[in-house]
């Protein structure tokens, strides 16, 4: 088959063609980063910086140690979570604390189910309609494993040397899940894609055309035209169709999270299916680490003690005023392939697009809060703190990572942390002394899984590309408390190491070995450049702020 795609199917191949349940080969199971919002004005920690005249001391924003003991509480709460727990005094529905938890971990399980769901619901109204039997969606065990087979053999092909099952598992996804996600597709597909596309459902071809836009109702006559009985789809052409109906699906269909208004014992409903918090929890506690369980609690902690004090002040915005404001954000994005959602999940980083809105609403709030102190004297005094960031200056550096995320298996190493930390400070140490210079130092301690290309040597890089090779993002800036990349930008003079920091995967040293000053003059004369520093200034408050509240919370039983 010659099916050339059309201009605006283009754009879009790179991000489809990871699967039906965004399975990629080669990538670790964290978000790669993509970019902030947030520069390093931002949320900056006192970092000890070694020179060769001695220690000094980064410049702080509010409380540098104020996630770090938020993070501290969290953990001492999981060790009974039958207890109930008070956040400043307040009460937490243990209900809804296990709701946020599958929002904030279980982001894979989410999308499964979400799948699952719109599946059943089609095999319903064609078994109903007659046009089925329920025998007909019959998937057997020999077809799942012939089309593991096939899968295996096809990335064999093209990377001889590496193990099919070892590269899942760098992606978090065990043998026996694969198999499930296998017969998962081969369902979807015989619903939506049984035989050639003249003979698929109308859903299937509405889709489709929809998807296309103008020209949607052409490139599904020349696609039809093309494949003949016999022939098989191409998987990559498959694999955009599968996108294409499983995206029109959901908008098609009555899809509710909490922030639609569920009540706290329901997770997800999808065209009136129901997905109670129990069971989604139980699902997803089968695939989550305590280091994971943790991050979620230090987020439902730091995020209820927030919404304490916004409320307090009365600038929480109400289900009416939310729904409005984030419609209101949300519509000049809707038809771009970049939406909100989009950025939400795939550049910023956030677990599930309902993290996104609870985030949201919360600076949003803060926005409201701050109001007046938003002028033009505070803003033209940050875009020169930012002028690193926002006028596109470059730094030089090495980086030492050692880990304690088991890259090769996808998971945490066990005690992974605190071995992390030992063997940082024992590499920071040597180095002091000089019993090991950098280089040295990194051959020793270091070790970077291949996916990242740089292996942590950053040779004139921009703020964004640093936080991509320390997978960074906005979601974990607020988790961390602060973002290594910005310390690495703001704080480190050219020729200084720094560290041992504390990543969103382990301990990282730095040793800065130049720097270029921006090349883009920052100015808030100039309205698109002022509406830069306004985002980045509402970024840089909201995470000063959440330290500072962090530093006071209360925990109690």
């Amino acid at each position: 088959m010659n099916t050339s795609f059309p201009q605006w199917v283009r754009p879009t191949i790179a991000s489809l063609a990871m699967g039906l349940f965004a399975i990629s080969f080669g990538t670790s199971r964290f978000l790669q980063a993509q970019g902030s919002q947030s520069s390093a004005a931002g949320s900056s920690i006192k970092a000890s910086v070694e020179t060769s005249t001695g220690t000094s001391t980064g410049t702080s924003t509010g409380n540098p140690t104020g996630i770090r003991q938020a993070y501290e509480k969290a953990l001492s709460v999981l060790q009974d979570l039958k207890k109930p727990i008070r956040v400043d005094g307040v009460l937490l529905d243990p209900k809804e604390v296990d709701r946020q938890t599958v929002y904030l971990v279980g982001q894979r399980m989410i999308r499964k189910k979400l799948i699952e769901m719109l599946v059943d619901d089609q095999i319903a109204q064609q078994i109903k309609e007659g046009k089925k039997k329920a025998s007909d969606f019959k998937i057997l065990e020999d077809e799942v494993e012939a089309s593991i087979k096939e899968q295996m053999e096809a990335f064999k092909k093209k990377n001889p040397n590496r193990d099919f099952y070892a590269e899942l598992a760098k992606a978090g996804i065990t043998k026996a899940e694969f198999k499930t996600l296998t017969r998962s597709t081969m369902l979807f597909d015989k619903i939506f894609f049984p035989g050639i596309p003249k003979d698929w459902p109308d859903l299937t071809k509405e889709a489709i055309i929809a998807s296309g836009g103008a020209q949607g109702e052409a490139f599904f006559q020349r696609f039809e035209e093309a494949v003949k009985k016999g022939q098989k789809m191409p998987p990559l052409l498959l694999q955009i169709c599968r996108q294409w109906v499983l995206g029109k699906l959901q908008e098609w269909s009555d899809i509710k999270y909490a922030s639609d208004g569920l009540p706290v014992d329901l997770c997800l409903s999808v065209n009136g299916r129901k997905w109670r918090t129990e069971d989604a929890l139980r699902a997803v506690s089968l695939s989550i680490k305590p280091e994971d369980r943790a991050r979620a609690m230090t987020e439902i902690v730091l995020s209820t003690a927030l919404k304490i004090r916004l409320k307090k002040a009365g600038f929480w915005l109400d289900d009416a005023a939310f729904k409005k404001e984030f419609e209101d954000y949300r519509k000049p994005y809707a038809k771009s392939p970049f939406n909100v959602k989009v950025m939400a999940l795939t550049f910023k980083g956030y677990p599930s697009f309902e993290a996104y809105k609870a985030r949201w609403r919360l600076e949003k709030s803060f926005e409201h809060m701050i109001a007046k102190e938003i002028n033009d004297e505070n803003l033209a005094k940050h875009a020169k703190e930012s002028a690193m960031f926002l006028g596109d200056g470059r730094v030089s550096a090495s980086l030492i990572r050692i880990p304690a995320f088991d890259d090769a298996k996808g998971t945490w190493k066990a005690g992974g942390f605190a071995l992390a930390r030992a063997k940082a400070y024992e590499c920071m140490d040597k180095l002091k002394s000089g019993a090991l210079d950098f280089a040295k130092a990194k051959e020793k301690y270091s070790f970077w899984p291949e996916a990242r290309t740089n292996q942590g040597e950053m040779s004139n890089k921009s703020l964004n590309e640093f936080r991509q090779e320390l997978q960074e993002t906005e979601y974990s800036d607020f988790i961390q408390g602060y973002a290594i990349a910005e310390e690495i930008f703001f704080h480190v003079p050219s020729g200084a190491m720094a560290g041992p920091f504390k990543g969103r995967d382990g301990y990282y040293i730095v040793k800065v070995t130049g720097k270029q000053q921006p090349v883009t003059q920052v100015s808030i004369s100039d309205k698109n450049m002022r509406d830069l520093v306004k985002q980045d200034y509402l970024s840089h408050r909201f995470l000063q702020w959440a330290n500072e509240v962090a530093s006071k919370v209360s925990l109690s039983y």
